[in-house]
């Protein structure tokens, strides 16, 4: 009778031997539930078990570890010679598909077979070994030129790791080109096409120099390291020491040209009450300094930068001396340097330092 497809031989399990990649045949002594396989099987429906001639139903009599070879009965089967037996269904049914010519196209190729990585090396005219961005199988997967000239392996360079040795050093100020050819490495490399959404991505531990990412749009929250105020974490392209940076907890500041500056407050924080006398800290630039009873200031010399401020509040009955230690120290309004000032009975002073050496202080001072 005429038929379609690969003729199957059928098993005969009476046989003691079974065909080979066909069957497996165990004996059972009436405690054992667990039988080995001769290879791994990813479902129970993958295999057909019979017990006694008996087919067994899989999943509720025997189950299996998904790619394994342990084969588990729920119950153990009975003792005898060869009275298990299992089947593998179409193991080794011989089957080939011919793929028609031209039928894979550039779109089902893994990127790291149709993306050709380049390297634009810059010689010195002394050195020879070189750094590639990624590791090729080979120095034969890789085409080299120098000023446009091809050079051969092994006799113009060797490839080891990573690395690429000339046998000379190429000329100062030459074109070397390193192009990787497709099935270079392991590594699969993915591109994203335009417009594509990344969902909650883990990147660990990762190194990535000089990234430029065009227009993005951010939804959620984003983290970034504490920086400093030389290296800033959130920085203009091409000007690492001016931007924003973390300092500490609850704290955002702003460096301009490597210099940190505090961005400003919603309301002037509070230094404290001093009953005592107190010089000026710059840790008190943007705040204001309350004195009480038995409370004096001093302003100290060489100590605050230019644009520093700090306001002074007198809460208490009588005034307080302010003793001006820097170089020179003016009432707003006024031309005369001053030692000392006396600010009123719950007013306030504001002190401006035009320099380290010089301020200006405003209010209810005389």
């Amino acid at each position: 009778m005429p038929y379609i497809g690969q003729q199957v031989l059928p098993f005969d399990p009476t046989r003691t031997q079974a065909p080979p990649r066909d069957a497996d045949r165990f004996s059972g002594d009436g405690s054992a539930v667990t039988f080995t396989l001769s290879r791994s099987v990813q479902l129970e429906t993958d295999i057909e078990v019979f017990v006694a001639n008996v087919q067994q139903e899989p999943i509720t009599a025997y189950s299996i570890v998904p790619g394994g070879t342990s084969l588990t009965f729920t119950a153990a089967p009975a003792s005898g010679t060869n009275n298990i037996y299992v089947v593998y269904k179409n193991f080794n049914s011989g089957v080939q598909v011919t793929v028609p010519d031209g039928s894979i196209t550039y779109a089902k190729l893994a990127n790291n077979i149709r993306l050709f990585t380049t390297d634009n090396l810059v010689p010195d005219g002394s050195t020879t070994v070189f750094t590639l961005s990624e590791t090729p199988a080979s120095a034969n997967t890789l085409i080299v030129s120098v000023d446009g000239i091809i050079q051969r392996a092994p006799v113009h360079y060797t490839v080891s790791s990573n690395q690429i040795t000339f046998t000379s050093a190429p000329q100062s100020s030459s074109n070397v080109h390193v192009r990787h050819l497709g099935f270079r490495t392991s590594a699969t490399v993915t591109a994203l096409a335009a417009g594509s959404t990344i969902t909650t991505p883990t990147i660990s531990s990762p190194t990535i120099t000089t990234p430029t990412i065009s227009s993005p749009v951010l939804s959620g929250t984003a983290s970034f390291p504490d920086g400093s105020a030389a290296a800033p974490s959130i920085f203009r392209a091409g000007d690492t020491n001016t931007g924003f940076y973390f300092p500490a907890a609850d704290t955002v500041n702003f460096a301009e040209g490597g210099t940190g500056y505090r961005v400003g407050f919603r309301n002037v924080p509070a230094v404290g009450t001093k009953t005592s006398s107190y010089t000026l800290a710059v840790a008190d630039v943007g705040k204001y300094v309350q004195v009480g009873s038995g409370g004096s200031i001093t302003i100290p010399d060489a100590t605050f930068a230019e644009g520093d401020a700090i306001v002074i509040f007198n809460n208490h009955s009588s005034g307080i001396t302010i003793t001006c230690s820097i170089t020179t120290a003016y009432i707003a309004g006024t031309d005369s340097d001053k030692a000392t000032m006396t600010l009123a009975t719950r007013g306030v002073a504001t002190v401006l330092f035009i320099s380290g050496t010089v301020c200006v202080v405003s209010g209810n001072v005389t």
